[in-house]
């Protein structure tokens, strides 16, 4: 391993009652509150020390204000294996989280009503699913896996252990999408890491964790390069203009035909701007992406609501030709339909959200008007 690099955070050997433990103590602090209908966690394969927890509160039909406490603050366990707040739902979005999340997980509940999911199969054939699938990977790539930064002489190795740890979940949707392997060891590297984590001698479990890092990288380009392939055959897509871009305050995404991982990591850059008077602070990811996946934004933006209202201000597709995919189409009025708190922001966490915020948008269209100049003057 490179001797200059500086490892922080490293994980702190815990055991599977502390998060037991954690679990009851969530659930205790959210029992009182009259808004909430559920109590459900996500997933519970833990691995003690390494893992985080997904606690999802459910709201109950017209409620407008989230739980106040952060669930890091219950215990000095829980400040640790927390990496955020609790996850936001009300019932109808919750009923219909596989459109926003088609992905396999646990849901597991802990207290209040018992939701009925509504299943992808009842309302959409294979193909559809397949293509809602492919929209969410995309949204995934784009938002937590292209936008994320190593910066190898200072890591966070437990929030980077997280984060390779879920490529894993990335090849097995793509798989399900392209309907055959693909083959890549990962997997069972990254698993295997995080099981032998405290018994390691330092400088080979250092050594192995640096490694991954490198390659969970390159099986995500590969994944890119995957479904942009599936994308051009599933739509019979051939003809990709310039100038296909997505500009909101933050990300600033090009589009590139043919794509290259070597092409994206020179593109790749932070255009920050922080006003001296004001709190305000900006910034943006910019980097190019696969041309391909403008057509997908074009289904987003021709939606009824405020997440395709977002896409049709900061999109310019070329005159793109016009796509269609029922399966796509359902998942982004879902989202369309997530209810808004007191606060004005969505109650419901997306985490594929590219940026969206519920400020009127004369407002995020002057952020985005600063960072090209901020851009420009680079």
């Amino acid at each position: 391993m490179q001797h200059n690099i500086h490892l922080t955070n490293l994980p702190q050997k815990l055991s599977r009652t502390d998060y037991q433990d954690v679990v009851k103590l969530a659930v205790k602090d959210l029992v009182g509150n009259k808004d909430i209908a559920s109590i459900y966690l996500m997933g519970k394969n833990w691995q003690p020390g390494i893992s985080d927890m997904d606690i999802i509160v459910v709201y109950k039909k017209g409620a407008s204000h989230r739980h106040d406490n952060d669930p890091r603050n219950l215990s000095k366990q829980a400040e640790y294996i927390f990496h955020h707040g609790y996850i936001n739902y009300d019932v109808e979005s919750f009923k219909k989280i596989y459109y926003i999340f088609p992905s396999q997980m646990e849901l597991i509940h802990l207290w209040g009503e018992k939701i009925e999911f509504e299943k992808l199969e009842d309302k959409l054939n294979y193909q559809e699913i397949k293509e809602l699938k492919t929209s969410f990977t995309i949204d995934f790539f784009i938002n937590k896996l292209l936008a994320q930064n190593i910066d190898f002489k200072n890591i966070d190795v437990r929030r980077t252990l997280l984060w390779i740890h879920s490529f894993k979940y990335d090849k097995i949707l793509a798989e399900e999408i392209i309907g055959k392997p693909i083959q890549s060891d990962f997997p069972e590297r990254i698993t295997n890491l995080r099981q032998e984590w405290f018994d390691l001698e330092e400088e080979r479990r250092n050594a192995m964790f640096i490694d991954l890092i490198n390659q969970g990288r390159q099986l995500v380009f590969e994944l890119v390069d995957i479904i942009d392939k599936y994308i051009k055959l599933t739509f019979d897509l051939k003809d990709f203009p310039n100038n296909l871009t997505f500009k909101s305050p933050y990300f600033y995404l090009q589009g590139k035909n043919p794509w290259n991982s070597q092409e994206f990591l020179k593109s790749k850059r932070i255009n920050r701007f922080k006003n001296p008077i004001s709190s305000l602070i900006l910034r943006q990811n910019q980097y190019i992406i696969p041309s391909s996946f403008f057509y997908i934004f074009q289904i987003y933006a021709k939606g009824q609501g405020p997440y395709s209202a977002w896409f049709e201000k900061f999109l310019k597709t070329a005159k793109l030709r016009k796509i269609h995919s029922p399966g796509i189409e359902k998942r982004i009025s879902v989202i369309n339909q997530i209810p808004f708190g007191q606060d004005g922001l969505t109650l419901t966490n997306t985490m594929t959200m590219y940026g969206w915020h519920t400020n009127k948008l004369i407002k995020e269209i002057i952020k985005v008007k600063i960072l090209k100049i901020v851009s420009f003057l680079k």
